[in-house]
């Protein structure tokens, strides 16, 4: 046992001594740092200034107030000045500008009664999908204040038998009417999202999925250097039975840094999820980058090849696992390992599914070790 964990503790060592594992292991930190600097950056997909025409306007104020305290991708700037607004949009510095009337609660008043123009006036660099749908906020933003403008239009006009109560007493019942239903019920596979945990920064997002990526490089270099191992006789005094397992603790060992560099990393940043669940997901997806890399090993015949497809499967892995965004119909996707290391930290359920995937490959491993056997053998 000693000499097993001596042995255990030299591999380990040796990593050390490799400029490239050096490399991919300095990556996890600086990643780490990049998007937490990049996170505490003005962040907004659009930049949208709101000009209060009238700084005394409690309306308009309130209406600005909500729509600066929404946590969004859309960034919003105050402006009393509509020169500066309209400079800002002209010279690309915002994408919109928002203007509010001296007298927002006496237009909305107007508004319902009277079917005036609209009233908030919308200066636009030019119409984008995003710039429609963050008009949506606007609306979203006015309509408690529409809302109950029609209502008293609505009582005044259609019920005689409440001419008696004074608009006071009406805005009484409105605000006190309590209705539990949503209009809308959101639901996800994750308890995380489902529950409102998800006030995490979307810039550090991808994060995590850059960190899967990392462990699975981490992987095929490691299978690389067994390579190497294998070309120098390194192993060349052990049983040939005993062989894949020493490839393959050699190369988990490998990966179990790099994943451990990670674990402390997302703790970090708190991108996390719940402590004992992330050493679960990294200790298993350890597991199966190793098994993934080892069946990359068995297919690809020679270090110049595999070293020229890891860019290749880094890029896919990028493009196609839910790092930016999570397309459940990609079925190419669920080839790679980093899709269901991802997918741990918002549906447990992918624990499972990585130790279903996981046993596969190991499997295909074995199988391609015994028809290496046995080739070898008939050479023979």
């Amino acid at each position: 046992m000693i000499r097993t964990l001596k042995w255990i503790l030299m591999l380990n060592k040796r990593l050390y001594k490799k400029a490239s594992f050096i490399a991919i292991l300095l990556l996890v930190p600086l990643c780490v740092m990049l998007f937490s600097s990049v996170s505490k950056q003005e962040k907004g997909f659009l930049h949208i200034i709101l000009v209060q025409t009238n700084a005394s306007d409690a309306v308009s104020g309130e209406i600005i107030d909500d729509l600066m305290s929404d946590s969004s991708v859309v960034r919003f700037s105050v402006s009393n000045s509509t020169d500066e607004a309209l400079e800002a949009v002209k010279n690309g510095k915002a994408d919109e500008a928002w203007i509010f009337p001296e007298d927002t609660e006496g237009k909305i008043q107007n508004y319902v009664t009277a079917g005036t123009d609209n009233f908030i006036t919308v200066i636009a660099r030019e119409d984008t999908v995003f710039s429609m749908l963050s008009r949506e906020k606007l609306s979203s933003a006015l309509y408690k204040y529409t809302a109950r403008a029609y209502y008293i239009d609505f009582a005044r006009t259609n019920l005689s038998e409440l001419d008696h109560l004074s608009d006071d007493e009406l805005n009484h019942y409105f605000d006190t009417v309590s209705i539990d239903e949503e209009l809308f019920e959101f639901s996800s596979d994750s308890s995380e999202i489902a529950e409102g945990k998800g006030g995490i920064n979307y810039l550090v997002t991808p994060l995590r999925g850059f960190m899967g990526i990392l462990i699975m490089i981490c992987g095929m270099a490691s299978a690389m250097y067994l390579m190497q191992d294998e070309r120098n006789g390194t192993f060349s005094w052990a049983k040939e039975t005993h062989k894949l397992w020493l490839g393959f603790i050699s190369m988990i060992i490998a990966v179990l840094n790099i994943s451990l560099a990670v674990l402390i990393s997302l703790s970090i940043s708190g991108l996390s999820v719940d402590i004992l669940t992330e050493i679960l997901s990294l200790l298993l997806y350890s597991v199966c980058v190793t098994a993934f890399s080892t069946a990359l090993k068995y297919i690809l015949s020679g270090i110049k090849l595999y070293a020229a497809v890891i860019p290749l499967i880094s890029i896919l892995s990028l493009a196609l696992c839910p790092v930016f965004f999570d397309s459940k119909n990609n079925i190419i996707s669920h080839i790679l390992p980093p899709t269901y290391y991802i997918s741990t930290a918002h549906n447990e359920s992918y624990i499972l599914y990585m130790v279903l995937y996981t046993t596969i490959l190991w499997l295909v491993c074995a199988i391609m070790h015994i028809l290496k056997k046995l080739r070898t053998r008939n050479f023979r």
